[in-house]
């Protein structure tokens, strides 16, 4: 085996989590196809031989619970984000930052301004833990997030990670 071979990828292509390379103890690729979205930055633990059979299960009963909570979320992403940002808009805190603000009426109506773009699994090193990201149409310089334990919101995050 060459000195090369030993920094070698591995890549796997899965229909449900893209294709996706280890390195650094974990698998990473940019095209899941998860919780409601069609191109999802992902991060799984595993080895070279594949994603952790724990960290797997944990993100599959997420996404099975997933349509269930995401009223709660929803409320969230309403309340102690798109409305205090609203606020400060209409009051013109921004000045001239910002042209205009979506209207957004209730937590139901929230989904068509927010996107998933990044899943990690074990996130920050938290075995069991998962954040879910999501970019909005009203903060394109905040990436927000949740992080779950058992299918349940743990944190809610305004600015997370890169």
């Amino acid at each position: 085996m060459s000195l090369f071979g030993l920094f070698g990828k591995n890549t796997i292509h899965d229909p449900w989590l893209g294709e996706i390379s280890h390195g650094f103890g974990k698998w990473k690729g940019n095209a899941a196809k998860i919780f409601d979205a069609e191109s999802v930055e992902i991060r799984i633990p595993g080895d070279k031989n594949g994603p952790s059979s724990d960290a797997i299960n944990n993100l599959k009963k997420l996404e099975g619970c997933y349509p269930s909570m995401k009223g709660e979320l929803a409320k969230t992403l309403f309340e102690e984000h798109y409305k205090p940002g609203k606020e400060a808009f209409d009051s013109g805190e921004f000045g001239d930052l910002i042209d205009e603000y979506p209207i957004i009426e209730s937590p139901e109506a929230i989904w068509p301004f927010v996107g998933v773009v990044r899943v990690w699994v074990n996130s920050y090193g938290n075995k069991g833990k998962i954040e879910i990201a999501y970019e909005t149409e009203w903060d394109i310089e905040h990436t927000l997030g949740f992080v779950f334990e058992n299918c349940k919101v743990i944190e809610f995050c305004g600015s997370v990670g890169p």
